[in-house]
């Protein structure tokens, strides 16, 4: 593994404990306070909006270059290359 992967790997760790440790907070917090919202499967289907949401957010927010697959990236970037070649 090269040292880009180590620390690429490493960010999306430390990024998933941070999350991971807020969204439980406001989960408990929420289930204490709601406890009619306390039924079975309510922590995975707090866990698919959020994680729905947040992907909307990204995709939103910034160039669909970083959704493509990694089997894709050739073809975008080729599309991308062909794109300034006709328009320059």
């Amino acid at each position: 593994m090269t040292m880009r992967h180590e620390n690429w790997n490493r960010f999306c760790q430390n990024t998933s404990n941070r999350l991971a440790i807020e969204a439980l907070q406001l989960f408990k917090a929420h289930i204490n306070d709601n406890r009619h919202d306390d039924q079975p499967g309510c922590g995975r289907e707090f866990l698919d909006n959020i994680f729905m949401g947040i992907r909307k957010k990204f995709e939103i927010s910034l160039s669909q270059k970083y959704f493509v697959s990694k089997e894709d990236c050739t073809k975008f970037h080729h599309s991308k290359d062909i794109r300034i070649f006709i328009s320059g």
